[in-house]
């Protein structure tokens, strides 16, 4: 592996967790200083090691660094702000020694997650801080995965940071009062951030494994330290989708319905610890959106075959959910089960019902479902004009590929 390729590799799995360490020796007002030190610590890494060779431990040589540099930057400060002199005189419960002990990682990175999802922040500024300060992502990154603008993004994390100070956010998990209400928010952008590299809004890219893995790490962080049904109702739903990634995309780069892929390609040992978080999840009585849509997933993968799916399961759990949440894109989801299941006319019933502006982005999903409604009522103009009027509105180049085809099939037909 060449140099360049080893300081990305640490600057994607160090940068949060010297961040978030940082962050509890600076505090929550001053978390751009602690970006600045992290970022000046990997230019410094990158000089050190084109001249004199990759450390045997370079994590180790980071975060010594790293350490240094705030030593140094404390005592600049320190008569500004006498806050920090503790930090230098030994009287700090956390000796600035130990900031990168594993223990004292763990622990602050669960402080910075729930920091940056403080309730304050809109739910699209807490997903971009998280991905730039949590996950070390650029704003380039960021700006491609999410479909933003550079400016945006960098308009966004300024905000967020803007209002770290102005609200005072602590960098704390917070107490008991406010504990549940704050893990809905975290759990809320794991979700969304496992969603975007599950079925990524990209044109190139219909999957961004980066974003499915940081996702599965963050809410690996929240099991090992809190016992709670919707982080592993969550992690069951997260590892039953990432286990079919090696089967979604072919070597041509075009996207597989799940009706087509090749299930030996599927990860078993994903859908076993999906299965197992999910044991785990149900021992509640109140079950979350994660419950259900683990259920769903789980249905899907436990199947031998696309034929042998339990189409009567997943209308149960379908109807459960949206009990839960009532939205445009789950009722959509159980037209198409009904399609499935045989069920037409109860399936075209509930299509007319859905309110298409609903579905913002994914609205080109609701013509193509009106369309296989249209087709199998034996409308084949009607599902054509549905299909071209979902082109027009599909971003993603392998989805749009995939309506070209049914295109396709409409000409070949007539």
């Amino acid at each position: 592996m060449s140099m360049d390729k080893i300081v990305d590799h640490l600057f994607r799995y160090e940068y949060g967790k010297m961040v978030s360490s940082l962050t509890r020796l600076f505090g929550s007002q001053h978390i751009e200083l602690v970006e600045d030190v992290v970022q000046d610590t990997f230019h410094t890494a990158t000089i050190h090691w084109r001249k004199n060779g990759v450390p045997d431990v370079p994590e180790a040589w980071l975060r010594t660094v790293a350490r240094n540099k705030s030593i140094d930057l404390l005592r600049k400060i320190q008569s500004r702000n006498n806050v920090e002199q503790k930090y230098l005189s030994g009287t700090s419960t956390i000796a600035i020694q130990e900031i990168f002990s594993d223990e004292e990682i763990s622990d602050n990175q669960l402080r910075l997650i729930f920091m940056i999802c403080h309730p304050s922040l809109k739910l699209q500024d807490q997903i971009i801080f998280a991905l730039k300060t949590f996950s070390g992502f650029s704003r380039k990154e960021i700006s491609t995965a999410l479909l933003k603008s550079e400016e945006n993004i960098k308009k966004s994390l300024t905000r967020a940071k803007k209002n770290v100070i102005k609200n005072d956010i602590k960098f704390e998990v917070p107490d008991q009062n406010e504990f549940l209400k704050r893990l809905e928010n975290v759990h809320l952008v794991l979700y969304l951030l496992f969603n975007e590299g599950f079925h990524s809004s990209n044109k190139k890219e219909l999957v961004r494994r980066d974003l499915v893995a940081e996702a599965i790490r963050l809410n690996g962080l929240l099991i090992e330290s809190f016992d709670h049904s919707n982080s592993k109702a969550l992690m069951a739903l997260m590892c039953f989708h990432a286990a079919r990634l090696n089967a979604k995309i072919s070597d041509k780069n075009e996207m597989i319905k799940l009706k087509h892929q090749d299930r030996s390609k599927w990860n078993f040992e994903l859908i076993k610890s999906g299965h197992k978080y999910m044991e785990e999840a149900t021992m509640t009585d109140n079950y979350s959106r994660f419950h259900w849509e683990a259920a769903i997933a789980g249905e899907y993968v436990q199947s031998s075959s696309f034929e042998t799916t339990n189409w009567k399961n997943l209308e149960i759990y379908y109807r459960n959910l949206l009990l839960l949440i009532p939205s445009a894109i789950n009722s959509l989801n159980l037209c198409v089960i009904l399609l499935q299941g045989g069920k037409l006319m109860e399936s075209k019933k509930l299509f007319e019902d859905i309110n298409a502006e609903e579905m913002e982005g994914r609205i080109y999903l609701y013509f193509s479902v009106g369309a296989e409604i249209r087709n199998k009522l034996g409308d084949l103009v009607g599902a054509k004009e549905l299909l071209i009027e979902a082109l027009n509105q599909v971003e993603n180049d392998l989805e749009k590929n995939l309506i070209l085809d049914k295109l396709s099939m409409f000409d070949n037909k007539n």
